[in-house]
């Protein structure tokens, strides 16, 4: 256990996002699982929860990856120009597509699958619940990596220098 930690310590930012988000996805779909074996009374199977759950984490884990790269190619490194922002632009939509395919795609799996001849294995709910966590992962990881950062480098007091025009001549 104590190798993992340390594996997962020494993780960018980036990385330990993705471990967690992998994490929130796999475990919960194992623990639905089961619902595999069992239909409700109307004959809903009920296995369309955990693949409804993959679904929306595998979105998730594709929407944090395409922020994720769209960032560092916008920003460029320290000694390389940033990118264009045309790309940028073009994984923000496709994002936002997938969102909406998979939401779409769900919701006619859980609430209309005569359109689809009866297809009913993704379930609604669960794949909007598993879009979720990208992004509480993501603000819950980026306020860590800032507070670490301001346990390192305490704010510095810049004085200014004489006559730089603060306070001279008047």
């Amino acid at each position: 256990m104590s190798k993992f930690l340390v594996r997962f310590r020494s993780l960018s930012s980036e990385g330990k996002a993705i471990a967690i988000l992998l994490f929130l996805t796999v475990v919960p779909f194992l623990g639905l699982l089961p619902l595999f074996f069992f239909h409700d009374a109307g004959g809903y199977p009920l296995g369309a929860y955990p693949l409804g759950w993959l679904l929306g984490s595998g979105a998730g884990l594709f929407a944090y990856a395409s922020i994720v790269y769209a960032s560092r190619y916008l920003l460029g490194g320290k000694d390389e120009k940033g990118g264009s922002l045309g790309l940028t632009l073009l994984l923000t939509f496709a994002r936002l597509l997938v969102y909406a395919i998979v939401l779409v795609i769900a919701a006619i799996c859980t609430f209309k699958s005569e359109w689809f001849g009866g297809f009913n294995a993704f379930n609604f709910w669960t794949a909007f619940g598993g879009l979720l966590p990208m992004s509480v992962v993501s603000i819950f990881v980026h306020f860590v990596e800032v507070k670490a950062v301001k346990k390192e480098k305490p704010d510095e007091v810049i004085e200014p220098e004489p006559g730089s025009g603060e306070g001279a001549g008047e």
